[in-house]
Formats: structure tokens, C-alpha cells, sequence
């Protein structure tokens, strides 16, 4: 007769197993490629486009997997108008003439084109160039209305170099949020919690999933999910959400989330795994790993 020698996974063990499973797969990350390439091509033949720039968590290497959000700035060769309704007409038209088929719809401050049933979704945001150097900025449309201007080349390098020490931290926190997010319909912009992330590991010496996780929603609850300043100093304020219920929203999610991970990190202090993987559920759901 054999003993059962496996013990229940650790909390540390659980949390690099489920960083490990949100990354995207390489089957993604190639139909995301391909699917980019034609909708490049389709801009190009009915706009006069100076660029198209990828943006966002895909192209920063924060994306999750089975969520292939990808998002582009297309860069206009034309007077910005004065409503950005007007520029997202003419990617929209440009985009509809090239996939008759395919369902876009405008969702401000983005055209939306799915693909795979819907499973994967390009937003293209028009975008006017403002300066570039030593980053290009452009104007592109502001969820409330109106222009804001964006940085993407400033953002990436910032989220690479912080991301270097301690490796890895700034993504895997970002993944982290951006899945109690999604697990949670929490109305919050990404965006914002990767660059409240990447602000957060800036000079920290280590990464240690638990404790950073819980220090980002005691920040998130501290801050109320007001407006925090461009940490690349390149743009001006990033936004949590475009609406007043949005914070609200936003704001009633991450107290719960603070209460659950303060219990967790106390449970992993006195040696109580269990009980500590019972209030990640809390704040993950069912994705997160299994106690055993």
C-alpha cells in the first residue's frame, strides 16, 4: 500500500498557475495578426492613413486569454473634425465596405469589428497626430465626448521597463486585475488598471502576487477610481470610466475585493491556505485554482 504524498497546491503555486492560464495562446495571438493585416489593408484602401498603430494590453503583453481584444489608433491623413463622431463615420464606412458580412457597429470612442462569432473584437480608434517627438502623440476620441490626446509608444516603453524589475510584475498584476475585473462585470477602463499597476511595481523590490494584489485595491478604494496623471508625462489625466455610475460601480467592487484579499493575506500569514483560497474565489470566481 502507497501513501498519497501530493499536498494541496500553495497559494504562490495557485497564483502562477492562474497568471500562467490568462496569458493569451500563440494560436491567438497569430489569428490576431492576420485578422489586423486586412483590416490595415481595408483602411488603407478607402482612407489616406499615415499609420496604424497597435495599442492597448494586446500589444503591451497584458491581454487575456480568450478575451483577444485588440486595440488600434488609425492614423489620419485629414483635418481633424471638429466631432469625433465624423471621423469614426468614415473608419466605420471604410470597415463595412471591406467586411459586408461582419457586424460593426460604432461604440464610442471606438469602431468595433468581431470576428470569430464574436470572440474577437478589433476597436479602431481614428487618431490625428499631435507631436513626435520623443513620442508620437495623437488625438483620438474621449469616451464622454470631445478629443484627448494618447501616447501609445510612451505607454509601452514605460510598462516594458517597469515590467523588467522585478520581472514580470507589472503584467502578472495587471493580468491579476484585469481578471477580477472581467470575472466581476466591474466597469472600469483597462488601461487604467494597467497603468495604476505599472505605477503601483514602479520601484518595488519584488513581486509577490497576494500582498500586491491587496495593496492595488486598498489604492483603487483610497483614490475612489479618480483620474490619476499620465505616469509617462506625456498626456494628461487617464480616466477609470467615463460615467458617474461607473464609479460607482467600480468603487462597490473594489471594497469587496479589498475585504476579500486583506482575509486571504491574513489566512496565508498564519499558515490557513484553505481558507485563504476560499476568498481569492471571492474575488476571481471558479477560474481561480482549486485548493488540491
Amino acid at each position: 500500500m502507497f501513501l498519497d504524498t501530493t499536498m494541496p497546491r500553495t497559494v504562490d503555486a495557485a497564483f502562477s498557475a492562474y497568471v500562467a492560464s490568462l496569458t493569451p495562446t500563440s494560436s491567438e495571438r497569430q489569428a490576431a495578426i492576420l485578422h489586423r493585416a486586412t483590416i490595415e489593408s481595408a483602411l488603407r484602401n478607402e482612407l489616406s492613413v499615415e499609420v496604424v498603430r497597435e495599442t492597448g494590453s494586446f500589444s503591451h503583453g497584458t491581454g487575456l486569454r480568450g478575451r483577444s481584444d485588440v486595440d488600434l489608433i488609425v492614423a489620419l491623413n485629414y483635418q481633424r473634425p471638429m466631432n469625433p463622431s465624423t471621423a469614426l463615420r468614415w473608419v466605420r464606412d471604410a470597415l463595412e465596405s471591406r467586411f459586408p458580412r461582419t457586424a460593426i457597429r460604432t461604440s464610442s470612442p471606438t469602431v468595433v469589428v468581431p470576428f470569430a462569432s464574436g470572440n474577437e473584437l478589433f476597436e479602431v480608434a481614428p487618431g490625428f497626430v499631435t507631436a513626435s517627438h520623443p513620442h508620437t502623440r495623437y488625438e483620438i476620441p474621449r469616451p464622454a465626448g470631445g478629443w484627448m490626446e494618447t501616447s501609445p509608444g510612451a505607454h509601452l516603453r514605460y510598462v516594458t521597463e517597469v515590467n523588467q524589475s522585478p520581472l514580470g510584475g507589472v503584467k502578472s498584476l495587471a493580468r491579476l486585475l484585469k481578471a477580477w475585473k472581467y470575472e466581476n462585470r466591474v466597469p472600469v477602463n483597462s488601461f487604467y488598471l494597467e497603468m495604476a499597476a505599472a505605477e503601483h511595481m514602479d520601484g518595488e523590490p519584488y513581486f509577490d502576487a497576494l500582498s500586491d494584489l491587496q495593496a492595488m485595491f486598498q489604492k483603487l478604494n483610497s483614490r475612489q477610481f479618480s483620474a490619476i496623471q499620465d505616469p509617462t508625462g506625456q498626456t494628461g489625466l487617464i480616466h477609470a470610466t467615463s460615467s458617474l455610475a461607473g464609479i460607482f460601480g467600480a468603487i462597490g467592487a473594489a471594497q469587496k475585493a479589498d475585504v476579500y484579499a486583506q482575509r486571504a493575506f491574513a489566512a496565508r500569514a498564519r499558515g490557513d491556505e484553505l481558507t485563504a483560497f476560499g476568498f481569492l474565489h471571492r474575488i476571481f470566481g471558479r477560474s481561480f485554482p482549486a485548493y488540491s
